[in-house]
């Protein structure tokens, strides 16, 4: 059993996030806690579809009940990868998961140079040619994305804004 395979210590009277993933017969199966992989469990399965029944809060091997609620109970008809997993486990905190920050929105007057420095990620790719933390002199007022990813390779993105003001003639 996953129990029997996994000793991972929930902490009492909190909600935890679990996810059980299977990616095929023969294959070992992965065990999430609140969003982090903690350990395998090896399939002991023939290859064969099995007709037997799901069971949810209930361990068959024990004949065990689980004393808890549970709550958000999804099927999905693929594998979820360990972004997938961590996403909706930041979903459940409210949070956006991956927190990339293009910085503050900015103001410049024309001719006048700016640098654009992202953080909260690695491998920072900036549209409209930015490079970042390289100064460079924008020609009009615009709004520049970056793209990053986090130690997972999840992917998030972040908007800072540009405005250059006319100087007067």
């Amino acid at each position: 059993t996953v129990t029997s395979q996994i000793n991972q210590n929930l902490t009492l009277s909190s909600w935890h996030h679990v996810v059980f993933v299977s990616s095929g017969h023969n294959n070992p199966s992965t065990i999430f806690h609140d969003g982090i992989n903690i350990g395998t469990y090896p399939s002991n399965t023939s290859g064969a579809c099995s007709n037997s029944n799901l069971y949810f809060g209930y361990d068959i091997a024990f004949n065990l009940l689980y004393n808890g609620k549970l709550d958000d109970i999804g099927i999905w008809n693929r594998a979820l990868t360990q972004c997938e997993i961590q996403d909706l486990y930041s979903a459940q905190l409210n949070s956006a998961g991956i927190n990339i920050s293009a910085g503050l929105d900015q103001t410049l007057c024309s001719g006048d140079s700016v640098t654009l420095s992202a953080s909260g990620g690695s491998n920072y790719q900036w549209d409209n040619n930015v490079v970042d933390g390289q100064a460079f002199a924008p020609a009009q007022t615009n709004a520049y994305v970056v793209t990053a990813q986090d130690t997972l390779g999840c992917t998030g993105t972040d908007t800072v804004v540009v405005t250059v003001l006319e100087n007067a003639t």
